[in-house]
């Protein structure tokens, strides 16, 4: 990115802007490989923690927030996707790898929904998000277990809501979601107590998908769980040569699916039609920010406030632009 300012005239300047942003859309129509598909869930790829987006029928979930410090690549991400509002916001416990990002997607996008963990920890992340979602006056409270609530046509149900244990793993929210004959279950960390409650309390656990519990450990993945669930397809995310040598051989040997991890494949994208399900992969998708270096706003290309051309900078990441020193638009909210 040159730092030489130089001025254009008006009309040139205009029509080179023209040609670049409709090179630009044409070569991110070309890499995203056509349009999404009506059901989608995406494992991002955040090390050694969890964080997964449910999009349904343009409505939009995210299931715990990586450690602290992934939450500008977890905000990249959502807005590299389309996304610009939170519908529901799950944080399955409070432990840092599940949590730790949150309070910045909190404070950088619209939430309406949260549902926590009554598990109660006493760390300063988890009282920054209790203190961000008040503040920003999201609706939050601990689901009930059976409690089920719509994601566009997506149903979803609450197979545990953590309550009755004294260890943060078992006190994960198990939450599973179905989109017509295709369905997912978060297990969060859950291990084999939880599991057994779960399997006891009757409700249907069969998924096509199951994000695995507790990033592959050998304290969760019970045969009798999952021959319950019996899924088709089995994600973990976890770190590359993670210290806690997560995925554990015995769990990985029990799995006898289609098998896809983090730590492999980056971002793992499963996409449903109601029918079938399919393993996408993580799609580059091109996206480009527009900063004012004068007065460091940072805009999305088409905002009413974009500057003249020869006051850009341009952006393929919005996390670049932010550590550079813009600041996001308030109106069209990069």
């Amino acid at each position: 990115m040159s730092k030489k300012r130089t001025k254009r005239s008006g009309t040139a300047g205009k029509r080179l802007l023209a040609l670049l942003i409709t090179l630009l859309c044409a070569f991110a129509t070309y890499l995203s490989g056509g349009a999404s598909q009506p059901f989608e869930v995406h494992f991002i790829d955040v090390g050694q923690a969890d964080c997964a987006l449910v999009i349904a029928d343009g409505k939009t979930m995210l299931i715990d927030g990586g450690e602290i410090g992934a939450g500008p690549r977890i905000i990249d991400y959502l807005r590299t996707h389309g996304v610009q509002k939170l519908d529901v916001l799950i944080a399955t416990h409070p432990h840092s790898d599940h949590i730790g990002g949150l309070p910045y997607v909190v404070e950088n996008m619209e939430v309406t929904r949260a549902y926590l963990s009554p598990y109660v920890h006493t760390s300063a992340t988890y009282e920054q998000l209790l203190d961000d979602l008040a503040k920003k006056k999201v609706a939050t409270s601990v689901p009930e277990i059976g409690e089920t609530f719509s994601l566009g046509s997506a149903d979803c149900r609450v197979i545990s809501n953590g309550a009755g244990f004294d260890d943060a793993n078992d006190a994960s929210i198990i939450l599973r979601v179905a989109y017509g004959d295709t369905s997912v279950l978060f297990t969060g960390d859950a291990e084999v107590p939880a599991e057994e409650a779960a399997l006891a309390s009757g409700m249907n656990l069969r998924s096509t998908i199951l994000k695995v519990g507790h990033h592959g450990s050998e304290t969760s993945s019970s045969q009798a769980f999952l021959d319950a669930v019996d899924p088709e397809i089995a994600v973990i995310s976890c770190g590359k040569d993670n210290s806690y040598g997560h995925p554990h051989a015995v769990t990985l040997k029990k799995l006898t699916c289609e098998v896809h991890r983090t730590d492999k494949e980056g971002s793992v994208v499963l996409v449903s039609d109601g029918t079938t399900v399919t393993a996408r992969g993580e799609v580059p998708v091109f996206k480009i920010y527009i900063g004012n270096w004068q007065n460091k706003k940072l805009h999305l290309v088409g905002c009413r406030y974009m500057p003249s051309f020869e006051n850009m900078d341009f952006f393929w990441k919005r996390s670049m632009a932010i550590d550079a020193g813009y600041e996001p638009c308030g109106s069209c909210k990069p």
